[in-house]
């Protein structure tokens, strides 16, 4: 899965592709809904990696 700050990287260049795609394109075309799509699942990864680290530091 990576590290926190990899996958807070790969979130970061995800969110700027999202938002040139819905300025050149449109905010429901293809590209940035796939691209939001995308991104909603890079954030589930990250919320889980901090919810069960939270979890076995306790």
């Amino acid at each position: 899965m990576g590290t926190k700050m990899a996958m807070e990287m790969d979130i970061e260049t995800v969110r700027r592709k999202m938002i040139q795609a819905g300025l050149e394109k449109g905010l429901t075309h293809s590209d940035t809904v796939q691209l939001s799509k995308e991104l909603d699942k890079l954030l589930h990864r990250v919320q889980l990696f901090v919810c069960g680290k939270k979890r076995r530091d306790k």
